[in-house]
């Protein structure tokens, strides 16, 4: 009787750890020489902090989803303190950018493209709106 409770505690041991791994998701960390302090790609998203104001990354990322990347801008929205852009792919792939402002000169940025997230087409996103900054 003892043993089948020492491997009914070692299976549940199991199990626990394995769904702290699992919830915690996977994590990248990118070094960039830009005017982006880190980039950071984890549960789908790649985030950073810019070295601009809010407006001059609003106005950015409007230009490079519409002009540049030539995405289909389904839905956007700004104020003062953060905005939300919604567009498609030529695929038909969902993207997702959130702007939040930190202080009067520092945005972080938020992308995420597709369902799961695709970290190269993100990281691509990011080149593209910091390349116009």
């Amino acid at each position: 009787m003892k043993k089948t409770t020492v491997a009914n505690l070692s299976a549940t041991l199991i199990i626990a750890v394995s769904a702290i791994f699992a919830m915690t998701g996977c994590s990248t960390v990118i070094p960039v020489d830009t005017n982006a302090q880190m980039i950071k790609y984890e549960r789908g998203s790649l985030a950073t902090d810019l070295n601009a104001s809010i407006e001059d990354v609003q106005k950015t990322v409007r230009s490079v989803l519409k002009n540049d990347l030539k995405f289909e801008v389904l839905s956007l929205r700004e104020d003062n303190l953060c905005a939300e852009y919604k567009a498609r792919t030529a695929f038909n792939e969902r993207v997702l950018i959130r702007l939040d402002k930190k202080t009067p000169e520092l945005t972080t940025i938020d992308i995420r493209v597709g369902f799961s997230g695709d970290e190269d087409k993100s990281l691509e996103v990011f080149n593209a709106i910091n390349a116009r900054l």
